[in-house]
């Protein structure tokens, strides 16, 4: 179950088509995308309620599309693999429903620190801080929200719960700090990561496929989730 990025306001299943039939075809999997409701018109939590409906609903809808209820995968850019985070934390109290798989790409993990990272890229990346805090004044109610930890993950004591988690950053993108540190933080506490950062790219890279290194980013990506399938535990 696939969750798109653009910064929890813009973007949606067209901007993504691309990349979610690579992942279809290359990382041998079905991929269903979800078209979650937008802020401002729709504020925090409104995406996440929708991606918890949106993975029930395909629990119970596996079978008919060929696939084992037992191994559905979220995944996400950026917002969207934040949403995925929060959706991996509220499906924590019911074993038989939490994701079996997770493949994170540039998320956002924490908006209560300033990287070093946001400050190295604030400007001239793709990714401006004015844009970060355009999507930020939009998707929330109040500043008070950066610390809930379905917005900000990362500020999380415990993140034992989470599955195997590929998870993906750029180079040249101001959220590459927090990606970094919540894989590291992943792995000290027990979790299967997999994790690797694409050094010359920027954020969005997923919408340069024409770009040769972002194609082959995206190539990588793909594979990596087929790996990450063949290395699950049997059921």
């Amino acid at each position: 179950m696939y969750l798109h990025g653009g910064g929890w306001v813009t973007l949606g299943l067209d901007s993504h088509d691309s990349f979610c039939r690579l992942l279809a075809q290359q990382g041998d999997c079905i991929v269903v995308a979800v078209d979650y409701r937008l802020a401002p018109e729709h504020r925090f939590p409104a995406g996440i309620e929708d991606a918890v409906a949106s993975f029930l609903w395909l629990h119970t809808q596996m079978e008919q599309l060929n696939g084992d209820p037992q191994r559905i995968g979220i995944g996400g850019d950026s917002a969207g693999a934040n949403i995925a985070l929060a959706l991996c934390q509220l499906l924590d109290s019911d074993p038989a429903m939490r994701p079996a798989l997770q493949c994170l790409i540039y998320p956002v993990t924490d908006l209560v620190t300033r990287t070093p990272s946001r400050d190295q890229f604030s400007k001239g990346y793709g990714l401006d801080q004015p844009e970060l805090d355009f999507y930020e004044r939009n998707y929330l109610n109040h500043l008070g929200e950066r610390n809930d930890l379905r917005v900000s993950p990362l500020l999380a004591d415990d993140v034992s719960h989470y599955p195997p988690t590929l998870l993906f950053t750029a180079g040249h993108d101001p959220l590459r700090d927090e990606g970094d540190a919540f894989a590291t933080k992943l792995r000290a506490q027990g979790v299967s990561v997999t994790h690797e950062c694409f050094d010359s790219l920027i954020h969005g890279f997923l919408q340069m496929g024409r770009v040769p290194a972002a194609r082959s980013a995206m190539e990588k990506i793909a594979q990596q989730l087929r790996n990450g399938w063949k290395n699950l535990p049997a059921i």
